[in-house]
Parts: C-alpha cells; structure tokens; sequence
C-alpha cells in the first residue's frame, strides 16, 4: 500500500480543516505549537528539541598520534580512515604524512 501525502490527507490527518492548513504554512501562516505537531504527526514526523552546540575547531593531531589510536583501536587503515575525519591527502598516502600510511602495512 503506498502512502500519500496530499493536503486532504495530511489535514485529515492533524485533524484541521485543509484551509486551515494552507494558511498555517503559507508566507503569512503563524501556527500553534499544538497544530504544528498535529500537521507534523499527520506527515509521520516529530519536533525534536536540542541544545545548541557551539562547534569547536579539532585539536591538531599529529600524524603519529592518529597511527596511534588507529592501532589501539585495532582497525586497518582504510577503516579508521572511512570513519575518522581525517584529510582526504592521507587517505590517498599523500608524502605529507608518511609515518600514517606507509610504515606498516595491515
């Protein structure tokens, strides 16, 4: 069975007329809480709340200690380099870090 969202549905849905929904999300619209999260509910969606987080620049990490955590990790090169952001140079063994990629192979 597919599902579909059309105006109708969704207004059914939340439980709001379809003008009603049409003017809450139009330029003009300023919905409740309570009618967002019923459109919102009606669209199999839900609000969620979260602090926010002021990003921060990672430490540099040299070379040596990245091969040192990858080897306390246990994981093979292109593994830990899948998952850890590292820079797309040393993935590819870029000569700027050579002690990472090519003193030990795994």
């Amino acid at each position: 069975m597919k599902c579909k969202l059309g105006l109708d549905n969704v207004a059914e849905g939340a439980g709001i007329s379809r003008e009603i929904l049409t003017r809450s999300l139009g330029p003009q619209g300023n919905p409740t809480v309570k009618t967002l999260l019923a459109i919102l509910s009606a669209s199999g969606l839900h609000l969620s709340v979260s602090p926010r987080v002021e990003a921060k620049p990672a430490p540099e990490v040299s070379a040596d200690e990245l091969k040192a955590i990858r080897e306390k990790l246990k994981l093979s090169r292109p593994v830990f380099a899948h998952y850890a952001p590292i820079p797309e140079r040393w993935k590819t063994g870029s000569k700027a870090v050579p002690s990472l990629m090519h003193k030990q192979r795994c």
